[in-house]
C-alpha cells in the first residue's frame, strides 16, 4: 500500500518590531492571547527607542534579508516621522464607511476577528475620529490596550470611553474650561 502524502498549509510568518521594551512586552502579551488560535510564526523584537525614522531604518536593516511574509512596526504617535512629504495637497475627512473598512482590513491583516470591536464601540470610534484616519487608528489601539488590561478579547464601548477620557484626547478648549472650574 502506497504511503499517503500529507499536505501542510504554509502559515504566514510575521515580524513585529516595537519601539522599546514596553512595546515588546505589550506585543508579547497580545501574542500570548491570540497565539494558539492562528498557528502563525510570530517573532517579536524591539528597536530600542530613538526617533521613528531611526526605528524604521533599524528594522529595515536588521530584517531586510530575512524571509518574513509580513512586517509590522509598532510606534508611538508622539513624535512625527520626518519625511520628504510636502503638504501642498488638501486632505479631506474620510466617511464612516471608509473608516469601518479600514478597521476591518487592519483586523484581517493581523488575523483578528471582525467581532473584535462590538457594534457600539465601533460606532463611538468612528464618531470620535471625525473622519481622521490617524485618530481612528489611535483610538482602536488604545481601546485594544484597555481590553488587554482587563484580559478581554472583545472591545466594548467602556474600553473606548476609558481612552476618550484621557487628557490628550480632549480638545484644548475643554481642558481649559476644566481648569477654570476646578
Amino acid at each position: 500500500m502506497a504511503k499517503k502524502k500529507s499536505r501542510r498549509v504554509k502559515l504566514a510568518s510575521l515580524i513585529v518590531v516595537g519601539e522599546g521594551a514596553h512595546d515588546k512586552a505589550f506585543i508579547n502579551y497580545m501574542k500570548s492571547l491570540y497565539d494558539g488560535e492562528t498557528g502563525q510564526i510570530v517573532k517579536v523584537d524591539s528597536a530600542d527607542g530613538g526617533s521613528p525614522k531611526d526605528i524604521i531604518k533599524t528594522t529595515d536593516r536588521k530584517y531586510k534579508h530575512t524571509a518574513y511574509d509580513r512586517r509590522y512596526i509598532l510606534m508611538d504617535s508622539d513624535v512625527p516621522i520626518k519625511s520628504r512629504i510636502t503638504y501642498s495637497a488638501s486632505i479631506f475627512a474620510l466617511n464612516d464607511d471608509d473608516l469601518n473598512e479600514y478597521i476591518a482590513k487592519e483586523l484581517e491583516a493581523v488575523r483578528m476577528g471582525a467581532n473584535t470591536f462590538d457594534e457600539a464601540a465601533s460606532e463611538l470610534i468612528i464618531r470620535s475620529a471625525q473622519g481622521n484616519l490617524r485618530l481612528c487608528r489611535n483610538l482602536c489601539y488604545g481601546s485594544l490596550i484597555e481590553a488587554c488590561r482587563e484580559t478581554k478579547k472583545i472591545v466594548t464601548i467602556g474600553h473606548v470611553n476609558n481612552v476618550l477620557v484621557q487628557p490628550h484626547w480632549r480638545s484644548h478648549e475643554e481642558l481649559m474650561k476644566q481648569q477654570v472650574v476646578s
